[in-house]
């Protein structure tokens, strides 16, 4: 049981509360080791006060809310008033060793806060205000080429480094890619941009990874090729897939390989 004191807008005279959310709400789920942490992924029209809760689990079938779960991490949300000056929404909380990513957007622009797992002590940040998340669920207008709220992630429970990838809005073979250190604070050390040359992302039934090792960021993706006139399938399941590797360093792509 979470209980944030998350306060949504006002519904029209007679009409339904509209509880919206930035991404699914399984992108604010986070595991590390035995424990389990949540957050709710809110846009910016969120105001009060959200967190991060490390969650205490009932067994089935007892009372629920016997053991309230810890609140790690406070997270306020006033800056999203009225009059506000200023804009936060949560993307989403993902494990990063023994350490935990808060994706969030301010005022328009990516920043990634590092807390630690067990003392949610702030462990450090990285601010991109040249990458824009944007998108209708925030209450903002698609724009340009923005980057949308739903992202891939990737970490192993043994690495330090969080790869991630944002989809480009109008540009759907497009990705940006991030490696995020969380060593010693949060770094960004790599940042490249991925054009899959027309073919679209394999969303359903697709194999997707993404590795920092030695200086260089390794992706496995496979793609479907775009329809063309003439040629439409019913079920994308028929249409063509290839699988390639894409190796990129300092932003710059120096292997492509197909299998």
């Amino acid at each position: 049981t979470v209980t944030p004191g998350i306060y949504y807008p006002s519904p029209a005279e007679g009409g339904e509360p509209q509880f919206t959310y930035s991404n699914a709400l399984e992108y604010g789920l986070a595991k590390i080791g035995d424990n389990v942490y949540f957050t709710v992924p809110v846009t910016t029209e969120s105001t009060g006060a959200s967190a991060i809760y490390k969650l205490t689990f009932s067994e089935w079938g007892y009372p629920a809310g016997e053991k309230e779960s810890q609140e790690l991490v406070r997270i306020d949300l006033q800056a999203n008033g009225e009059n506000r000056q200023a804009s936060l929404a949560i993307l989403g909380l993902e494990p990063v060793g023994d350490k935990l990513a808060l994706l969030a957007v301010v005022d328009g622009y990516l920043k990634i806060i590092g807390y630690d797992s067990e003392s949610g002590r702030l462990w450090g940040e990285a601010e991109l205000p040249d990458f824009r998340v944007t998108g209708s669920k925030s209450g903002q207008a698609d724009a340009g080429d923005a980057h949308r709220e739903a992202y891939e992630a990737y970490s192993s429970p043994n690495d330090r480094i969080l790869n991630i990838g944002f989809g480009i809005s109008g540009h759907p073979g497009k990705q940006s890619l991030l490696s995020v250190d969380f060593t010693d604070g949060v770094k960004v050390i790599e940042r490249a941009e991925a054009d899959y040359g027309g073919f679209e992302e394999d969303d359903f039934s697709g194999v997707a990874a993404m590795k920092h090792r030695d200086g260089k960021l390794y992706v496995a993706k496979t793609l479907r090729e775009p329809e063309r006139e003439g040629d439409r399938f019913l079920y994308d399941i028929v249409r063509p897939k290839h699988f390639f590797i894409y190796v990129y360093e300092r932003g710059r792509l120096i292997y492509k390989g197909e299998l």
